[in-house]
């Protein structure tokens, strides 16, 4: 992928990541005022951890969901905007996997659909469609931040488009046929997958491996460590923020994923900066 293409495509996905903000804030504002915004049933929400319920940041508050998800669509703008002003010249493998990361992220933004339209009552072939959406979502941003650990050296950069495209496929044909169990519906704004602890577990690993390539590559080399540990920041924040049911976990993993995509991207522009 040349560095003109894969600067128009993230400049293409920084203005639909603002627009979709725009219209994501106006959607919910407009049903929120029109009184049609919806919560979940006090069943789905008793699905949900029973830790330290007694407490205001730590008990269960569906606005922390609805909050995430818009904090999801200001990461993915904010990061964009500034690998595109950062990295606009600079040819870079991690750069273009770390967006499908951003992709996956930005998806999130479907779940809205379900405070909004009401979906709450029973799976129909809309909530099962933004559930599919969302595992899809949820199978790219972990293989984006897997391939950008294992295939960021400049050998594997005529791969890139090849490796695009297994990422796409793989996420895509796991979506289509994950399990549902569709007699669930979280309050998590998503139907409950089938085999749900399994899928987290692969998405733990994944995410992982990630962390484990970054620190191997940067033992081998004996250079710092504060890239493994802005990725370890980016794949914890980015677990808890996927599961965000309160205040504290929507501050905490919003801290983590921030702070540490922020350390992850100067490191990366410092590291092709003096090797260029």
């Amino acid at each position: 992928m040349t560095i003109k293409t894969r600067n128009t495509v993230i400049l293409f996905i920084t203005f639909f990541s603002f627009f979709l903000i725009l219209g994501a804030g106006l959607l919910t504002g407009f049903s929120i005022f029109s009184h049609n915004f919806t919560y979940p049933t006090s069943a789905q929400i008793l699905t949900q951890s029973k830790f330290m319920q007694n407490y205001f940041f730590t008990k269960f508050n569906f606005p922390s969901i609805v909050l995430s998800i818009f904090l999801f669509l200001l990461y993915v703008f904010i990061s964009l905007l500034y690998i595109k002003i950062q990295f606009e010249k600079t040819q870079s493998n991690e750069i273009i996997y770390f967006s499908m990361f951003l992709i996956g992220c930005g998806f999130e933004v479907v779940r809205l659909a379900f405070p909004v339209m009401d979906l709450w009552q029973r799976a129909s072939s809309v909530s099962i469609l933004i559930t599919r959406i969302v595992i899809f979502a949820r199978s790219l941003a972990p293989l984006g931040l897997l391939f950008a650990s294992v295939y960021n050296s400049a050998e594997y950069r005529q791969y890139s488009e090849q490796n695009v495209l297994i990422i796409f496929i793989a996420s895509l044909c796991l979506a289509m046929f994950a399990p549902l169990n569709t007699a669930e519906i979280l309050p998590l704004c998503r139907i409950k997958i089938g085999y749900e602890l399994m899928f987290k577990t692969v998405q733990s690993i994944i995410l992982g491996i990630a962390v484990a390539a970054h620190i191997a590559k940067a033992v081998a080399a004996k250079t710092k460590a504060s890239l493994p540990i802005a990725v370890l920041c980016i794949t914890a924040g980015y677990f808890i923020l996927c599961n965000v049911y309160n205040y504290l976990f929507l501050v905490i993993a919003g801290a983590a994923m921030i702070s540490g995509s922020f350390i992850y991207l100067k490191d990366l522009h410092n590291k092709y900066l003096w090797s260029a």
